[in-house]
């Protein structure tokens, strides 16, 4: 995806700024090991996975680190890295499992970090995604990791040493070459006893997941015996499918929410929280408004006030969008507490939330980047949780929206803040 078009405000502002030397010698040393490329940018940002734009630029290499979408590789510069999103990804199971690796091993890659760049691949044991079966069958990931002064496989040979010098041969102890050995390695990798400093958490279970393979599917293997395939692409063909799977279309929007409905995964809003929820909805009708104003080239360089807005709306009420009305049509049922709510199609999405079931908050972001499909005026939503079809929308939109969309997040900024746990959105 090409990401020149996103504003820096955007596309930068809550990534890691990478500009002192030493580190960017050792993202270098990584790379080179990786990809057998160097970066010559005496300054770039990453992602939670080490992946940089500004580097996918210079290369004319878009995905550097994921280049078969199968095993995507990583370069850890330091544990901060837990708290950035995800700019490029061909599963989005590939930032949650990196945080997971950061949080369970927080020790061992502060100290390796302190040293030394982390790099390394999330192996599924593919080559290459060529059918839905591999998709699906990716049911566990394990990191592979080393650094480029290989500290991790030298702090293991030095704990093997010390094991064997307490514990085996007391000749050992005799033994001034090997004694030299482990205090030469002591000085490059620490005092393993006292320090950890090798990862032991590297294999994790990936159960519900998007992949941006085969048009977009979204994989949810907790609704086993059988697992649930939801596709994004209308031309799919159902005849790839194998006959363990259950499938779903992305545009049947009753068969997508009573599928998450029926697994604990979402729960529509009781009466209380729907009335607490109207000045957000009747705010996305405004977006509508404002979508649809710039759609005919009338954006105002001032944001219109409610009272404009109300005016315009009056004014031009039968010509207004289909989407515009069924908001309407919403916001009215529930300030009037009439017993049926409107549900057709995408109000479905607009009137529920991620239960706190365990399996739902396992999922958390997993669902969130599906419900954003469904509520496209959810700017928030779709920044935090899917960030390539942001950025991918956020290239398409007219002048105008763009720079609305970018004034609402940076009013949001706390909102999002809470949800990732810093400040983005950041102005040049």
């Amino acid at each position: 995806m090409k990401l020149d078009s996103v504003p820096e405000q955007l596309l930068y502002g809550d990534l890691m700024e990478v500009t002192s030397p030493h580190l960017i010698h050792r993202y270098n040393s990584a790379l080179k090991l990786l990809t057998g490329k160097t970066t010559q940018l005496s300054f770039f940002h990453i992602d939670c996975s080490g992946y940089s734009p500004e580097i996918a630029t210079e290369l004319d290499t878009p995905d550097y680190l994921d280049d078969a979408g199968a095993n995507p590789k990583f370069i850890l510069l330091s544990i901060e890295q837990q708290d950035l999103p995800s700019l490029s990804e061909y599963f989005s199971s590939t930032s949650d499992l990196l945080k997971r690796f950061i949080n369970d091993n927080y020790l061992a890659l502060f100290t390796l970090t302190a040293l030394d760049a982390v790099y390394g691949e999330l192996d599924n044991r593919l080559y290459r995604i060529q059918s839905i079966e591999d998709i699906i069958n990716v049911d566990e990931v394990h990191f592979q990791i080393d650094t480029p002064k290989q500290l991790i496989s030298q702090a293991l040979n030095l704990q093997q040493m010390i094991d064997q010098l307490l514990n085996e041969d007391d000749q050992l102890w005799l033994d001034d070459e090997y004694l030299q050995s482990i205090i030469q390695l002591g000085k490059t990798v620490g005092n393993v006893q006292l320090n950890k400093v090798i990862p032991d958490t590297l294999s994790y279970q990936q159960n519900n997941y998007f992949t941006s393979h085969m048009g977009g599917i979204y994989v949810f293997k907790d609704t086993r015996p059988k697992p649930t395939l939801i596709t994004l692409d209308p031309q799919f063909a159902t005849d790839k499918l194998p006959n363990h799977c259950k499938h779903i279309h992305g545009h049947e929007y009753q068969k997508v929410f009573q599928f998450l409905i029926k697994y604990g995964l979402i729960e529509p809003l009781q009466k209380k929280k729907l009335q607490q929820k109207v000045d957000q909805l009747r705010f996305k009708k405004h977006q509508v408004i404002i979508d649809y104003l710039i759609s005919l080239d009338q954006h105002c360089d001032k944001p219109l006030d409610e009272f404009q807005l109300k005016q315009f709306i009056n004014q031009n009420f039968e010509d207004l969008p289909e989407s515009f009305h069924k908001l309407h049509d919403l916001v009215a049922a529930i300030e009037r507490q009439e017993k049926t709510i409107p549900n057709k199609d995408e109000l479905l999405f607009h009137t529920c939330q991620v239960t706190n079931s365990p399996r739902a908050q396992q999922s958390y972001r997993t669902i969130n980047h599906l419900l954003s499909h469904y509520t496209p005026y959810n700017y928030l939503r779709l920044f935090i949780f899917n960030r390539p079809y942001f950025n991918a929308a956020f290239s398409r939109w007219p002048e105008a929206k763009q720079q609305y969309v970018m004034d609402y997040l940076r009013q949001h900024q706390a909102m999002i803040e809470e949800k990732q746990g810093i400040g983005i959105v950041k102005g040049k």
